[in-house]
């Protein structure tokens, strides 16, 4: 998300593209250090998902990930 690259096909926004954003209970997500990359997938309008946890959800938050990932077939 930070190399720029040229995206000319507008096909492209057929692909179906998701971004999770994971930030600390607690803490505005807006503080979180992913942040930016999140309100540049939204407004590349890729579906945003929130879900509260580390950024390891493949360890502590796994449920709620697959749950995430199969809403997505």
């Amino acid at each position: 998300m930070t190399d720029k690259i040229s995206l000319r096909n507008p096909e492209r926004e057929r692909i179906p593209a998701t971004y999770i954003l994971t930030y600390e209970e607690g803490k505005a997500m807006e503080k979180d250090d992913f942040y930016p990359f999140y309100a540049k997938a939204k407004q590349r309008h890729f579906k945003t998902v929130e879900l509260i946890g580390d950024h390891n959800p493949q360890i502590k938050k796994l449920k709620e990930l697959v749950d995430l990932l199969l809403q997505e077939k």
